[in-house]
């Protein structure tokens, strides 16, 4: 009788330290290494005249806005975030494409 009852009062406590042994060895840190390598695979002759160059940037933002409980206090701080992303675009003429009948003489 004094071995069930010590079991069932110290059952609660060994319980109680496997879970919060177990959520210490889930909440571990993980490092994360990313490597990026990158290699010239082929070079192109475009054989391409240039004519105008565009230059453009995009702003993108998001914003999480924490809820509001009893319409009285927010439960943290309102989270924001902002990607850049650019990029350039080039309008050209391909010179290969063209042929002798193409081209012509004039006075000047």
């Amino acid at each position: 009788m004094r071995t069930i009852r010590f079991i069932l009062l110290i059952l609660p406590w060994l319980l109680l330290v496997g879970y919060l042994v177990k959520e210490n060895l889930d909440s571990a840190e993980t490092t994360v290494e990313i490597e990026t390598t990158a290699i010239l695979q082929e070079v192109e002759a475009l054989g391409k005249l240039e004519l105008v160059k565009y230059n453009f940037k995009e702003i993108t933002e998001l914003k999480e806005i924490s809820k509001k409980y009893l319409q009285i206090f927010q439960l943290g701080p309102d989270s924001k975030i902002a990607l850049i992303s650019s990029g350039e675009a080039v309008g050209c003429i391909d010179m290969t494409q063209l042929k002798l009948d193409d081209i012509r003489k004039e006075k000047d």
